[in-house]
């Protein structure tokens, strides 16, 4: 059976999203719950962040329930970076399309967002995927998924 995580974005501290296929037998959800950012969802089949109206602070706090709680899958040992591929789409995007635009950049704490003379933005390797750059761009022009 092929994982159904492929194209949904997995939560922090997991090594292999395929671990979390064992999430849809935890029935409290203790990770949604306590989520301050609100981006953690489960619906019958996955568990995937979903990064449309705010990003992963990695406050850990998933892990640390996950670890109390639930069976565990979660492990706060792994560095604040979430496994996704992250792209953005140059025809949407306005700063590729010669109009000032920074927002991302701006709200990047890690700096992972390169410009050429404020247009022409693009992602660097140092990019922990957390979304919030996606949750600010006004034309939805950064794109996530799953690996």
């Amino acid at each position: 059976m092929k994982s159904r995580f492929k194209k949904t974005i997995p939560l922090p501290y997991c090594k292999d999203s395929t671990i979390l296929e064992s999430c849809i037998k935890c029935h409290n959800s203790p990770c949604v719950n306590i989520c301050p950012q609100n981006i953690i969802i489960k619906d019958e089949y996955k568990i995937y962040l979903d990064f449309n109206n705010n990003g992963c602070i990695f406050c850990k706090e998933c892990a640390k329930v996950c670890k109390s709680d639930s069976f565990g899958l979660l492990d706060l040992d792994l560095e604040n970076h979430i496994n996704a591929h992250i792209n953005i789409n140059e025809a949407k995007c306005l700063a590729w399309n010669k109009t000032l635009c920074s927002y991302c950049l701006d709200v990047c704490e890690n700096k992972s967002i390169k410009f050429n003379a404020m247009l022409y933005p693009e992602i660097l390797e140092s990019c922990t995927k957390c979304g919030i750059c996606k949750s600010i761009c006004p034309v939805d022009a950064i794109n996530f998924r799953g690996v």
